[in-house]
Parts: C-alpha cells; sequence; structure tokens
C-alpha cells in the first residue's frame, strides 16, 4: 500500500502493485472546505497537505500498523488510522479503520482530551513511539500559528510538544515549553510554535528516551520521556538558546527542520551519548495559515550539531557560545572523471571545504577554567561574499 495527502481533501491509500485506490479517509478539519472544491471561481486551496508516516504498534492484544499526519497549511489537525489489514477496508469499517483525530477542539464531550487549543497548523510530522510504561503512542508538536482567530485560538501562543495514545486519541501528556507570544523575540507579539520531533532511544531497547525539537523562535528543546509515569515526562532542557540571539545580517531564524539524532560514544567515555543535529530556516510569517510553512524557501545560513548525554542533567541550557565553530573555507569545482573528456563540465562536482577544528573538552568534561564545547555549529553561508548558500 501507498499512502498519500492530497489537496481534494483526502489520505488516499493505493494498491503497491495495481495503483487501484482502496481508501480515502477525510479528515473532519478540512471537510467544512471541501464545498469549495466546487465553486466555479476556486482558484487554490490546501487540505490534507501533509506526508503521513507509517509504523507498527501493540495495542488491544495484537500488533498494528498505524498510518498517522498532520495537515500542515491545510488544518489544525492530527490523525491515525489503523490499516493492518487492507483487505477489509470498506466504508462499513470506518469506525474501525480511523483510530482517532487531535485537533484543535475538544468537543465531544466524553472527558477525555482528544484536542488541545493550543495546537497550530501541523506542518511536523508524529513519530509513533514505545513509552517507558509500555504504552505506544504518537509524539508531535504543536505546529505554528496556534492563535489563528477560529474560536479555538491559544491564549499563549506557546510551543508545545503533544504525547497522544496511539490507539484512542486520548491525551497522555502535554509538555509545555512555556515560550510563546510573550517571548517573541522581534517583539511583534508573534506566535511560538514546535516542529517535528526527532525521537531518540539511547541505548536500543525499542523505548523512546528523549525528543528534540526546535520552534519559530530558534530554539531547540529537548524533552524528557525516560520516567514510566506519564505525569513525571518532561522538558529535559534547552538544547540551543537563541545562538547569537538568532540573528544573521538582521534575521531571526525558526528552527523548522526535523532534527537528527545519532548514538554513539565520545573518545575515552564508556556511557552512551548522542547528537541532535538541525538547521533554521527563513522565518515563517504568522500573518494567515498559508504563510506559516519554511517551503519554497532555502535554509537561512546557519546549521547546529549540538551534542548532549545522560550526565549533562535535565536543565541543561546551551547558547552559542557554547557551540565550537567551524567555517566554509573554500569553494572548489572537482571533476569526477566519469567521462573521456577532461573539459566536459556534465560530471564536475561543486565541493566545499571546512575547518576541522577539534572540540577537544566535551561538556562536563572538563576540569575548572577548562573551555568546554556542547557540539559544533556551521553558518551555511558563501566563503567569498559571506551571503547564504544556493
Amino acid at each position: 500500500m501507498v499512502y498519500v495527502g492530497a489537496n481534494d481533501g483526502m489520505l488516499h491509500g493505493f494498491d503497491a502493485e495495481t495503483g487501484e485506490e482502496e481508501l480515502a479517509f477525510v479528515p473532519s478539519a478540512v471537510f467544512d472546505d471541501l464545498n469549495a472544491l466546487t465553486d466555479p471561481s476556486y482558484d487554490r486551496n490546501v487540505y490534507v497537505d501533509g506526508s503521513p508516516v507509517y509504523g507498527d504498534a501493540f495495542f488491544d492484544g495484537a500488533w498494528h500498523s498505524v498510518v498517522a499526519g498532520g495537515l500542515r497549511a491545510g488544518g489544525q489537525g492530527v490523525y491515525a488510522l489503523d490499516v493492518t489489514e487492507p483487505s477489509t477496508f470498506a466504508e462499513g469499517q470506518a469506525d474501525d479503520l480511523v483510530l482517532w483525530e487531535f485537533t484543535d477542539n475538544d468537543d465531544d464531550g466524553d472527558g477525555a482530551a482528544e484536542g488541545d487549543e493550543d495546537l497550530g497548523f501541523t506542518f511536523g510530522q508524529p513519530s509513533i513511539v514505545r513509552l517507558h510504561n509500555g504504552d505506544w503512542a504518537a509524539v508531535f508538536g504543536n505546529g505554528y500559528n496556534n492563535t489563528h482567530s477560529d474560536g479555538n485560538a491559544s491564549s499563549t501562543g506557546n510551543a508545545v510538544l503533544y504525547i497522544v495514545d496511539i490507539e484512542t486519541g486520548e491525551l497522555i501528556r502535554k509538555i509545555d515549553t512555556g515560550v510563546g507570544t510573550a517571548d517573541d523575540p522581534l517583539g511583534n507579539n508573534r506566535p511560538n510554535g514546535l516542529s517535528s520531533p526527532a525521537t531518540v532511544d539511547a541505548n536500543g531497547d525499542s523505548v523512546v528516551d528523549y525528543a528534540y525539537a526546535g520552534d519559530l523562535f530558534g530554539n531547540m528543546w529537548k524533552f524528557d520521556l525516560t520516567s514510566g509515569d506519564p505525569v513525571r515526562l518532561g522538558l529535559g532542557g534547552r538544547v540551543r538558546q537563541q545562538p547569537g540571539a538568532d540573528v544573521h545580517r538582521g534575521v531571526r531564524r525558526p528552527a523548522t527542520r526535523r532534527s537528527r539524532s545519532r548514538c554513539g560514544r565520545r573518545s575515552g567515555v564508556t556511557r552512551a551519548a548522542w547528537a541532535a543535529s538541525w538547521s533554521t530556516s527563513a522565518p515563517a510569517s504568522t500573518s494567515a495559515p498559508a504563510t506559516t510553512s519554511p517551503r519554497a524557501r532555502r535554509p537561512r545560513p546557519s546549521m547546529a550539531s549540538g551534542t548532549t548525554s545522560t550526565s549533562n542533567g535535565n536543565q541543561t541550557v546551551f547558547d552559542r557560545d557554547d557551540l565550537l565553530v567551524q567555517e566554509i573555507t573554500d569553494e572548489v569545482t572537482v571533476d569526477r572523471a566519469t567521462t573521456s573528456s577532461p573539459s566536459d563540465s556534465t560530471d564536475d562536482s561543486e565541493v566545499r571545504l571546512t575547518t576541522d577544528n577539534d572540540i577537544g573538552t566535551w561538556y562536563g568534561q572538563g576540569s575548572a577554567g577548562t573551555t568546554e564545547y556542547a557540539g559544533w555549529l556551521i553558518d551555511l553561508v558563501d566563503a567569498d561574499d559571506g551571503n547564504r548558500l544556493r
């Protein structure tokens, strides 16, 4: 099966062998806008604009295959479908196929939280994980522009991480960074928002331990998910606190791309450690739902890799000064010699050379007075003119 969102208002499921459509699902968050598709003057709108994710989870005594996704600029909602048995797909099985929807409006009156007003336009993707208490969950950021005036506007504009039961959609834990509209570094009262989280299994036991996610104000957050008690799941610190006030050529840059993590071991250190890397992009406007996306923009100049380990404590805060600066020193054209003619430029590659400055002493490993680094960063700017790379 191949699952893909579309701007006709549906998530489609196609048979990978025949190309035949087997499933079409309309999220409730876009349903009220479908009538625009029949308007003779219809121009363009976005609906199920996000790419879904796929994963296996164990609940109700069996393994299930789950497709989950957001809507990007199409709306404020995340959905999950049980697609374990495509042969059983039928309209009469809709209640079994649709596991849940999580929106910015929890109005079903069942007493369980299956929505929250701090949810914005869901540009990020959820992660399907196993928690330390054995439950399976979807973990996702709250997206952007959660103060959009739709009757369910956020009162804080904060960046938030959600942990939702993968079977029921019930909110297990909402982890609020506490950084929102009132903390806009530009002083324009813009809402903050959390991007796609990168989840980390630090010891290889197939249970999530930490999550990293960036926000629109340029912070990279660490979330501690190591407790078996959902109440104790919470913030693990701000890994990156507005590097250099996060200003480059007068522009503040949000961290909108999913961070990446890699487990490994530091030289001379026996305990496990991991690294989270991320990049920043052009600022996202919040003037309208469709303009909160970083789409159609190249990354603004900055990529950083911050490293943390279990010894750092739960509330470590790093800023730009804690990261070792690497630089692009040269840009050259290399002939890959895949053709017989040296003058044939079709096999040329552009190569950028960088510094290889040694970190020396990692954070928490040095003695008093020793310069320690929590990782490194590199500004993605042209070595000659300082302009952003293209």
